[in-house]
């Protein structure tokens, strides 16, 4: 059966019109909403990368602040290691003044002096390595070490024993000298008279 169309040709026209307006308006719609996606997700993007370059900068100047810490510190260290270099070559802080000061007071007036030496002396000593097995550390797991110090070589002469005693008593007392070694005492006779001559090594404190 054949469909016959009694429409006039202008209602046709206009119906076929108003279909294409309806499906470019459908079509203009489907665009807007990809484009308006589109630019959703452009702009999602766009502040992730914003993001990410705020916290690169971030991390950017904490290793700018790291690496001028970092000068500053090793410069200090530097500094440092000199210091020590220096302390371990004079072996003390204290002054050869300081020592005959202290001296000066603890000689007293039984005791005369008739020598003093200070003499810079380089210790050698060791330390031996931490041993896991049962035996014997050999020489070579032990680690040298020297350090310079200011010993200190006084000789004089008391009227007694008792005096040199005391006097050894008071320097065992100072806070300036420690390591005390009583070298040798005996008779002898000074200026006319009968004393005792003795000799007291000892070193200078750090």
């Amino acid at each position: 059966m054949n469909h016959v169309d009694f429409l006039p040709d202008r209602v046709r026209v206009q119906r076929r019109q108003r279909k294409a307006l309806l499906r470019q308006a459908v079509l203009a719609g489907l665009a807007t909403m990809c484009m308006v996606f589109l630019i959703q997700v452009r702009q999602g993007h766009i502040a992730s990368a914003q993001g990410e370059l705020a916290l690169l900068e971030d991390k950017l100047s904490v290793a700018s602040l790291q690496a001028s810490q970092r000068a500053e510190l090793e410069m200090q260290i530097g500094e440092l290691l000199v210091k020590k270099d220096i302390d371990e070559q004079l072996g003390t802080r204290i002054s050869a003044l300081d020592v005959l000061g202290e001296l000066q007071g603890l000689t007293g007036g039984e005791l005369t002096l008739t020598s003093l030496e200070l003499m810079a002396m380089e210790l050698q000593g060791g330390r031996p390595a931490v041993n896991a097995g049962r035996g014997p550390v050999s020489v070579s797991e032990v680690a040298p070490q020297s350090r310079h110090r200011i010993r200190l070589t006084l000789t004089g002469v008391a009227p007694s024993d008792i005096a040199v005693a005391t006097f050894i008593g008071q320097i065992a007392g100072s806070p300036m000298f420690e390591r005390i070694a009583m070298g040798y005492s005996r008779n002898v006779e000074y200026q006319g008279c009968k004393a005792r001559e003795f000799q007291v090594t000892m070193f200078v404190v750090r």
